[in-house]
């Protein structure tokens, strides 16, 4: 009861101690600042691996099978092959053409992305992206297609407009390119880079202009993820000669990784901050310990152990760190759920789009906020403090009463 009544009399920095109490409250405060920014840049971090994975993978499948030469037939029943994988969740057929999407004077390079709407329905859910009108309008006409509200409105595009697709010539290098014209059902909208260039057909309109009977590829979905590649490889060890394997790791991988590098060093350098906060703690206990030489001369005078001296000053650390990672917790906690909204405010007040689909893989600030990271930065925060809290407390027991009480 002494040691904690003690160093909560020294952390509360009363009268003639004002400039301890100003360097206490630095201290504390810069561990709130670090804590909260960390909590809530690993929210956003956690935001844009959480938006990768349900919007852009759910689109870019984790899985395709593409033959190596010609076109696959029957495509549902050598997906039943496929999927007696546990694993592998649904399957949907593709067929995909390279295109320009003209209106009027404008066109933009476009991605004609042909599939068959029950079994995208089942992979992709796909229309929770657009409106229950659009969805059954493109599934009732197999010549129309579902534009990106991007494209719609650089284009001039709407529900029940035409528009042209310019095609390369199939089958021949040497053959006029060719033109469609398209009926567009509706607008989609994932809020991803998909919107810059995917078209969505149905599967007669480009086995027309092929002249096939069957698909390109069958894409396939997971249970988890990041096993792609693990069931890719047990696949290719059961499928027969002809056919390959490709897996979103191929495709975007490359942005999966460079959002772990991302977090990883925004995780190093914040915990960095932390650990400067830290050492202000170390330089506001040496402060004390040295206002305090006195009363722990008295103490040590009392017949007070070298242990209970040093418990003080250790609990007094604990305090600051405690009260500066809790305050900094809460903080950060709020700060991570409310970004996206602090985002699209400073958007509209400052009328700057921050985020664009043209350089970022989502045109707005995604925030996902876990209990597990909140966990950890607070319990690192903690044994930061408490080891910072060390060398102070020792310090403390090194003071000689005799030397000074004999001034005193």
């Amino acid at each position: 009861m002494l040691t904690r009544f003690i160093a909560w009399r020294y952390a509360q920095a009363r009268s003639g101690s004002a400039l301890l109490g100003f360097i206490s409250r630095l201290s504390m405060a810069g561990l709130v600042i670090a804590v909260a920014l960390l909590i809530t840049v690993l929210a956003v971090m956690n935001g844009f691996e959480h938006e990768l994975r349900t919007r852009i993978l759910r689109v870019v499948p984790a899985i395709t099978l593409y033959p190596q030469e010609g076109d696959i037939d029957e495509w549902k029943e050598k997906a039943l092959v496929v999927l007696l994988n546990k694993k592998i969740l649904a399957a949907s057929p593709l067929i995909e053409a390279q295109g320009l999407l003209v209106m009027g004077a404008e066109a933009e390079p476009v991605l004609l992305f042909a599939t068959e709407p029950e079994a995208e329905s089942r992979l992709s859910h796909f229309e929770e992206f657009t409106d229950q009108a659009s969805w059954q309008a493109w599934r009732t006409n197999p010549d129309s297609v579902l534009v990106s509200r991007k494209m719609a409105e650089k284009l001039g595009l709407g529900a029940g407009s035409t528009a042209v697709v310019m095609l390369p010539g199939a089958g021949d290098a040497q053959a006029e390119p060719a033109a469609l014209s398209l009926h567009v059902a509706g607008l989609y909208e994932t809020g991803t880079e998909i919107d810059n260039h995917l078209v969505i057909a149905q599967l007669p309109l480009l086995q027309r202009y092929y002249g096939i009977d069957g698909v390109s590829g069958i894409r396939f979905t997971l249970d988890n993820w990041l096993d792609a590649d693990e069931v890719a490889w047990e696949l290719v060890q059961k499928l027969p000669r002809g056919y390959y394997l490709k897996t979103w790791f191929q495709t975007h991988g490359n942005l999966y990784q460079a959002i772990r590098m991302s977090r990883q060093m925004v995780v190093l350098m914040l915990t960095l901050i932390i650990v400067v906060a830290a050492f202000n703690v170390v330089c506001s206990l040496v402060l004390v310990v040295a206002d305090k030489r006195g009363d722990i001369a008295i103490l040590r005078a009392m017949g007070l152990p070298n242990r209970r001296i040093m418990r003080i000053f250790m609990l007094h650390g604990l305090l600051i760190g405690t009260t500066g990672t809790v305050i900094g917790a809460v903080l950060g906690c709020a700060l991570g759920l409310a970004m996206p909204q602090i985002a699209e405010g400073l958007q509209a007040l400052f009328g700057i789009r921050f985020l664009s689909t043209d350089v970022y893989p989502v045109n707005y600030l995604p925030s996902d906020l876990r209990a597990a990271d909140v966990a950890f930065v607070v319990a690192s925060a903690l044994l930061i403090s408490a080891v910072a809290s060390l060398y102070p407390a020792w310090r403390a027991t090194k003071i000689q009463p005799a030397e000074i009480l004999r001034h005193e």
